[in-house]
């Protein structure tokens, strides 16, 4: 009788733990004040404050069917109770870190509690600290804790027969992956959770549960599922006659049906919520702020978005109080969209501060780490001090092989530091050289203006008073027209700055030059069509070793040229061929105004300028291009007939790959050598150990053969290579093999870069694909619309090869090291089927889509 009694008080008690934590009225300084005066008073004082608390607590709070204050004879007991208590308050209303050390504080005072003799629920109001502690690591970031003390109270929750608390710790672990983007071990979870409240029958958490589900269904893509469980759990609440869980529910309503598009139901849903919070005393700062921002997604989906920014900037402000830092950080991305279409320059302001914000938070994550792993070393190198002594003959043997291994490595280090030494002082010669070159050249054209300008001013010095004022008019021209000539040459000598490092270091590369000059027409097409002129580029296939940095100079200078001396509706033609297998020759073709022949001999000649033309340069571009093309045993050549044109063509030497890339295998089965036939039996690596065995696999979107086949040279070497020809190809092709990282460009047919980049961040399955942008669009402003859309990089044409391979191994390393990280910690903590943990930085992708982070379970426990 004794222990059916026992079991149906434990089950009450814990019921009324999960109830709703919410007071009317009563200011939460005054439970502070009182609190203290509790913890620092005796005797009668110390009492009346806990009489106080409890009263509180009581009238608001659920507390009838505990034992009473009179009843818990030892301190250590009233302490626990007063300490629990007060931690639920907090709790309730939103003061996470302040509830996080008073259940520090309580987990102390169980210790020091007998279980076996106390009247209190010892292991109910020890289940439900833990929960209390999952949710507030939750909405404080710490998601790394909040699994690992979620995973202890699964086990505690199971030991004990705590069905109810062991809801609640299925239902924030469950949160918790939402936000770490797993979204099957979320379903899963949150499923188990409403499973278990089911079973218990008639309880005050199964509309928490239904709540919870309704945004992980959202986030999964599942809207209508998640409206038939946002219903379900506003109507729950609404029985039990908790308010602020009907709030809620419509809250989340408000996001699942911006989901389904249906935008007015949405809005009315946020406002019915938002009147429904507001008048709750005190107020639920952190449901009023996320019930806000999801207004302000619905509104700026129907194109309200000066009443989207109001909304939104109160949200952040909220947040902000609370101090939920990843709250505010999405809420200023979603700001930024909302000022877009009103106040461009406030947009920016605010799209930087984001950016700022999110380098500022992924540091301190960097620290963080790293603390973590010199903890680990000095653990390592603890135990290893204390079996010196028996591996001290390996030790020896070791440190001989090391010791030979350093004096080789320095031997090797030593002759290629003479090497190098060697070729840097024959770059300083050849640095000299140039230098000398150049100032030989200008010292004539300066001295004849200063002397002119000195026998001047020395007849002027003179014979001041004897000249006429048409004399004196006449040398003052003078003066001013040399003055002008030597300013002129002035400007030209600091522009020797542009050829002072002379032909630059000599980096040689084996592969496509045809797709990297590819690359460079592509980068210089924008200036082209700005001035109105068409820009074309013909091509042979040509495989060479070659050094990129003087391929750009060369091209982009000719180029440029070109653009610059050709009037609006013009066009360049430039041309890449390979001559017998002997020469590949560079040409390019304008139709500008052409150069007479007594001029045409001079334009290589250092600061040689078309002294009648209005266009503005320094004479430097075409005499580097000659110095480069003789440096590789080549020959340029110019024809100009006036009024029709100029062609420039440049000769240079073949040279063989080190390898034939034009018949190079693809390595993975299912690709073939062209980039744009796929089979059907490609495959997706999706582990750890398929990606360091076999490598990644890539998917290449670019419309541009060439490009798209120099692209998959430089990554095949280590990767799997896949191609698409635009951005709906693209999009079709990341969703069926899942890649492990997506390269693309911005400007396609169909469907452009950027909408692909928000296509895969919003996909259900493909949110957490790493994406990098290839694009010859270089302005700040094309950077921050990649940025915004969910580029995790962002390179410009022609990029780096060697950058390239160092973005997608660090891409890979960070998706790698957390999906180990916590499936690892997963594995280890619980007794849960194991599980393939997918983990991506919150809220990469565009706002509010999949909204990681967003989901707020309002406590009914």
């Amino acid at each position: 009788m004794n222990n059916t009694k026992n079991t149906r008080t434990l089950l009450v008690v814990a019921l009324c733990l999960l109830m709703p934590l919410k007071t009317f009225g009563q200011d939460i300084g005054e439970v502070d004040s009182l609190y203290v005066v509790f913890l620092q008073s005796s005797g009668p004082d110390r009492d009346k404050a806990a009489h106080q608390l409890l009263d509180i607590y009581n009238k608001k709070m659920f507390f009838e069917s505990l034992p009473s204050f009179e009843q818990v004879s030892s301190r250590h007991e009233q302490d626990l109770l007063l300490c629990f208590a007060t931690e639920r308050y907090y709790t309730a209303n939103a003061y996470y870190t302040e509830a996080l050390k008073l259940a520090e504080s309580a987990e102390q005072l169980l210790a020091k509690v007998d279980a076996a003799k106390t009247i209190l629920p010892y292991d109910a109001i020890r289940n439900t600290i833990m929960c209390d502690c999952i949710y507030c690591l939750y909405k404080t970031s710490d998601y790394e804790n909040a699994l690992k003390i979620g995973m202890t109270a699964v086990s505690q929750c199971q030991e004990t027969a705590d069905k109810l608390q062991l809801s609640r710790a299925y239902l924030y672990i469950a949160l918790v992956n939402y936000v770490l983007r797993d979204l099957d071990e979320a379903v899963r979870l949150v499923e188990k959770s409403i499973s278990v409240n089911r079973d218990l029958g008639d309880n005050m958490q199964l509309h928490n549960a239904l709540g919870i589900a309704c945004e992980i269904y959202c986030a999964a893509g599942q809207t209508d599922r998640a409206i038939e469980c946002g219903q379900e759990a506003m109507e729950a609440a609404r029985e039990i006659g908790f308010m602020p869980g009907v709030a809620n529910h419509m809250a989340q309503l408000s996001y699942a049906y911006d989901r389904k598009g249906e935008y007015e139901l949405g809005v009315r849903m946020a406002d019915e919520a938002i009147k429904i919070v507001k008048a709750q005393e005190p107020l639920d700062r952190n449901q009023l702020a996320l019930t806000l921002e999801y207004k302000g997604w619905n509104l700026i989906d129907m194109g309200r978005h000066a009443e989207a920014v109001d909304a939104l900037r109160e949200s952040i402000r909220l947040e902000e109080v609370i101090g939920n830092t990843h709250a505010v950080y999405n809420g200023y991305r979603t700001l930024a969209e909302a000022l877009e279409p009103i106040d461009p320059h406030e947009a920016n302001r605010t799209l930087m501060r984001y950016i700022r914000m999110g380098d500022s938070i992924h540091s301190e994550e960097i620290k963080e780490l790293s603390a973590k792993a010199n903890a680990e070393l000095k653990n390592d190198e603890l135990h290893e001090s204390n079996t010196e002594m028996l591996r001290l003959n390996r030790i020896i043997t070791i440190t001989s092989i090391v010791v030979i291994l350093l004096l080789s490595a320095l031997i090797v280090t030593l002759f290629l530091a003479f090497r190098q030494k060697s070729r840097l002082i024959n770059m300083q010669r050849i640095l000299t050289e140039a230098r000398d070159d150049f100032f030989t050249n200008v010292t004539h054209e300066l001295r004849t203006p200063l002397t002119v300008i000195l026998g001047v001013g020395e007849r002027l010095n003179r014979q001041a008073d004897k000249l006429t004022a048409t004399q004196l008019h006449h040398d003052g021209e003078m003066i001013v027209r040399q003055g002008n000539q030597l300013l002129t040459l002035v400007g030209q000598m600091l522009d020797i700055s542009k050829v002072k490092s002379a032909l630059g270091e000599e980096v040689w590369v084996s592969s496509n030059m045809t797709a990297y000059v590819d690359m460079l027409i592509e980068s210089l097409d924008e200036l082209a069509r700005q001035r109105g002129l068409t820009l074309r580029f013909d091509a042979d296939d040509i495989n060479a070793r070659f050094v990129p940095d003087y391929v750009q100079k060369i091209v982009s200078n000719l180029v440029s040229n070109a653009i610059k001396y050709t009037p609006a509706g013009g066009h360049i033609d430039v041309g890449l061929r390979l001559s017998e297998g002997r020469h590949v020759i560079i040409t390019v073709a304008d139709t500008g105004n052409g150069i007479t022949p007594d001029r045409l001999p001079h334009i290589f000649t250092p600061f040689y300028r078309i002294t009648d033309s209005n266009v503005v340069g320094s004479g430097v571009g075409l005499t580097l291009v000659k110095q480069i093309v003789d440096t590789l045993g080549g020959t340029i050549n110019a024809e100009s007939e006036v009024g029709k044109g100029t062609c420039l063509t440049v000769r240079l030497p073949y040279l063989a790959p080190w390898h034939d890339t034009s018949v190079k295998q693809p390595r993975a089965t299912g690709l073939t050598t062209d980039p744009y036939i796929m089979t059907n039996d490609a495959t997706e690596l999706t582990n750890t150990e398929s990606i360091t065995a076999h490598g990644a696999s890539v998917l290449v979107v670019e419309d541009n053969t060439d490009v798209a086949t120099y692209i998959g040279e430089v990554v095949g070497e280590n990767h799997t290579v896949s191609y698409a020809r635009n951005g709906r190809q693209g999009l079709d092709m990341a969703a069926a093999l899942m890649p492990d990282i997506i390269i693309t460009d911005l400007i396609m047919p169909d469907i452009n870069g950027l909408q692909l980049c928000r296509s895969i961040r919003t996909g259900e399955a493909t949110s957490h694909i790493p994406i990098i942008v290839i694009t010859a669009k270089a302005t700040e402003a094309d950077r921050i619309r990649g940025i915004e859309a969910g580029a995790d990089a962002y390179l410009y044409k022609p990029f780096n090869a060697e950058e390239l391979n160092v973005r997608i191994r660090k891409l890979l390393q960070q998706r790698t090291m957390l999906r180990q990280k916590y499936s690892g910690r997963m594995t280890s903590t619980t007794t849960l089927p194991p599980r393939r943990l997918r983990t991506i930085n919150c809220r990469t992708h565009r706002r509010r889509k999949v909204g990681p982070g967003r989901a707020r379970a309002v406590r009914s426990d």
